[in-house]
């Protein structure tokens, strides 16, 4: 009895583990989302980023996460700037928190859903905090997500004040470098974040309900009253670390965003008299039965089928002959397990499909399975085990199916059925159902379709073409605007090398660019492809080299230039026509000059004669006039306009 308990209590602490780490790894997806969506848009205005946690839907997904927001890095002097700018975007009221005196200042901008908690975070400066900074600077040094100590949220009012904690992923500029840490400090754009209250994010985290287990979460390696973070019954003032009292206890520790939590599980009296009680009361007694249904379950959990047979036949070889076991098996698994007879009729029902139903294990025992199973499967489900009787032709035993549970509250889950079959001594069938809730991965699907459709939409929304490359060129996707553009098929597309669409470089300029990118992080530069047609198509190409996906990849952005070039040429043809006229009148006026030149100089030489002569007259002329007075004669000449000139 005691080992049993022991077992048990070793599976429940494991249990608690491994549900709070699964959590927090489904709320880093989101943050990675709202990250992406920065890296696909040129900017993310604030009815985009609200469209988008819409689309998430994490009030009703992703319970205990406050909000999913953007906060914003200013540069030291830009505050008012930066308020101006949000202001103009809708919020009027905006104004930021911060003194604008640091080296590094940040106001969040964007939180949604924009309840009236969250309205009380827009603007704060969250780098103002010690404790939040600690993590803002590890994220963007080491450009993870990181995971803050423990602090109140700026969202708390006097009423049900609960611990918090927020997640931050570092968002940097686009085509920026960032390999080294300087590289990433100083192209840090801002973060996408998350707040989070302990209450709120550890309800309905445990698979099934724990009697007589109490567990403590802490912030820190070494347990303290300070770093309590969350108590799952026993309050602050009612509990020290270790509980001394405790039939078994365990510390484990979570590696969560470069932050290490402590979680210290512990019984409480009454424990053991509690884990005989809860042993299943309609389990079979044949062994070999048990052993069979532990084959069915560990192949549904495994991911490599050899692997899982070894382990199967090595666990049905020790429990071959311990009832014991196959009772611990039931209540323990964490998977829903339903057994049926021929007639469809439940025979067991372990606590964890107690907890998927809703139905407790004395109300669902003796009812017929179609209980728990929707329209229009429910009419059915007896012709399916009676045409399995008869023929021994069944659809989904032995290989598994995603179908929907019916709660007792008459809502669906989704939950994949596999189904085992027990044919026993007296010739009788017996059907052995596995379940697994498929809540959250439904849930996580879904924000990744959402999520995948918007950034999609956004894409093939805009007016500039989108080819994404491998490192070879080979084409991997290809937007709507894009195929419009050359007039290939997206399908066509996707078989070619970008090379192949390049009308005038060589692949060696296509490579050049490559290397470019590869060294820089992006390059901008025009080049043309050639259409399907055969016309030429002029772009400018922005491209993006990115090693954050599984394979490196080159995102390359086509901004159609066609009318700008046409343009351009018929500015330079303009341009040459007007310098061969001006040329040409050039050359004539020059030739004009020469001529007016010579004239000149004739003329000029000629005056000089004439001048010369005329002088010589006068003088006559005055002698004639001086020899006529001397001879008492009157003057020959009038020469009194001499007394006039200014010669």
């Amino acid at each position: 009895m005691l080992q049993r308990a022991n077992d048990r209590f070793a599976f429940q602490s494991q249990d608690i583990k491994q549900n709070i780490i699964d959590r927090m790894d489904d709320y880093q997806s989101i943050l990675r989302g709202g990250v992406a969506l920065f890296k696909a848009s040129k900017s993310v205005e604030h009815h985009e980023w609200k469209s988008y946690v819409e689309g998430l839907n994490i009030q009703k997904y992703f319970p205990g996460i406050q909000g999913l927001g953007f906060a914003q890095v200013i540069t030291p002097g830009a505050l008012a700037r930066h308020e101006a700018l949000i202001r103009s975007q809708g919020v009027a009221d905006y104004r930021g928190t911060t003194l604008d005196r640091r080296p590094l200042n940040t106001a969040i901008i964007y939180l949604e859903p924009l309840d009236w908690r969250n309205q009380r975070a827009i603007g704060y400066d969250m780098f103002s905090e010690p404790v939040r900074r600690e993590a803002m600077e590890r994220a963007r040094d080491t450009g993870d997500a990181s995971l803050s100590g423990k602090v109140t949220l700026v969202q708390e009012t006097n009423h049900n004040v609960q611990n918090g904690f927020l997640i931050y992923q570092p968002v940097y500029r686009q085509g920026a470098s960032v390999t080294s840490v300087e590289e990433r400090r100083a192209a840090l754009e801002g973060y996408v974040y998350s707040p989070f209250r302990i209450d709120d994010l550890m309800q309905g985290l445990l698979r099934s309900s724990l009697t007589y287990v109490d567990f403590h979460l802490y912030d820190t390696a070494k347990p303290s009253p300070a770093s309590l973070l969350y108590a799952y019954k026993s309050k602050e003032d009612h509990f020290a670390y270790p509980a001394t009292t405790a039939l078994y206890d365990k510390t484990l520790e979570l590696d969560i965003d470069g932050r290490v939590w402590t979680l210290y599980v512990h019984t409480l009296p009454g424990y053991i008299p509690a884990a005989e009680a809860n042993l299943p009361i309609a389990l079979g007694t044949v062994s070999v039965a048990f052993s069979i249904l532990l084959f069915f379950y560990l192949r549904s959990l495994s991911h490599q089928y050899q692997q899982s047979l070894q382990l199967t036949n090595k666990i049905a070889s020790e429990l071959h002959n311990s009832e014991e076991g196959a009772h611990a098996l039931l209540e323990y698994a964490p998977d829903t397990v339903i057994v049926i007879d021929e007639s469809g009729i439940i025979q067991t029902c372990n606590p964890a499909g107690e907890q998927l139903s809703g139905w407790q294990a004395d109300e669902i025992i003796g009812k017929n399975v179609n209980s728990l199973i929707p329209s229009p499967h429910r009419e059915a489900h007896d012709s399916y085990l009676a045409r399995y009787l008869e023929s021994g032709e069944g659809h989904i035993i032995g290989i598994g199916r995603d179908v929907e549970l019916l709660h007792k509250d008459g809502t669906l889950i989704p939950v994949n059925l596999r189904i085992g079959v027990q044919r026993m001594s007296n010739g009788q069938c017996r059907f052995i159902g596995f379940l697994r809730d498929l809540t959250e991965r439904v849930k996580i699907d879904k924000a990744l379709k959402d999520r995948d459709l918007l950034f999609t939409s956004m894409i093939n929304a805009s007016t500039d073409g989108l080819l994404i490359a491998d490192q070879t060129g080979k084409l991997l996707e290809a937007n709507d605007a894009y195929c419009k553009y050359s007039g290939y098929s997206h399908e066509a597309l996707l078989k070619m090398n970008i090379r192949d669409l390049e009308s005038i470089e060589s692949s060696d300029k296509v490579s050049l660019h490559m290397e470019i990118v590869n060294g820089k992080g992006s390059d901008l530069f025009e080049a043309n492809h050639r259409a399907q047609d055969g016309h030429l198509l002029d772009f400018e190409v922005s491209m993006t080299y990115t090693n954050q996906t599984e394979q490196p990849r080159y995102l390359s952005f086509y901004r159609d230039i066609t009318d700008r070039k046409r343009y351009q040429d018929n500015l330079s043809n303009q341009n040459l026509k007007l310098e061969a006229l001006v040329d040409a009148r050039t050359t004539e006026l020059q030739q004009q000059a020469a001529e007016l030149r010579t004239q000149y100089a004739f003329l000029e030489k000629a005056n000089r004669i004439m001048v010369g002569r005329e002088l010589d007259m006068i003088a006559l002329k005055q002698q004639v006039n001086e020899l006529a007075v001397q001879l008492g004669e009157p003057a020959r000449y009038n020469l009194s306009f001499l007394d006039k000139t200014d010669i």
